[in-house]
């Protein structure tokens, strides 16, 4: 379609978006979410004129799915446990280790890549 209406790059890669924001909207009901995957995922460089079409298509599709399938959302869940706030101090101590965990893999990586590249 794209090449038929002799779209450039940019146009086609917003195309693209609004087209991921919509679906994203449509199936977890949450249109900024798929406004900010679209920006922050698809798009390179973004521009102030890409926000409108990008709003539009994640709203548009946020209430097509409404309508078409009446219902909340594609994906319901309920929370079987409610948050104990003891676990803060494991979650914590997780974030550190995950983070750390981070910095081990990034080191390694770069390293195995000096490695092969010499």
């Amino acid at each position: 379609m794209s090449r038929i209406s002799e779209l450039n790059y940019q146009e086609r890669t917003l195309l693209i978006a609004c087209g991921a924001a919509a679906g994203i909207s449509a199936v977890f009901n949450a249109p900024i979410a798929g406004v900010i995957f679209a920006v922050e995922v698809l798009l390179a460089e973004t521009v102030m004129s890409y926000f409108k079409p990008l709003i539009i298509s994640s709203v548009v599709g946020a209430l097509c799915s409404k309508i078409i399938l009446a219902e909340a959302s594609l994906f319901n869940f309920v929370l079987k446990q409610n948050f104990d706030y003891k676990n803060v101090p494991f979650y914590i101590l997780l974030g550190i280790f995950a983070g750390f965990t981070s910095l081990y893999y990034a080191r390694i990586f770069k390293g195995t890549e000096r490695k092969v590249h010499s």
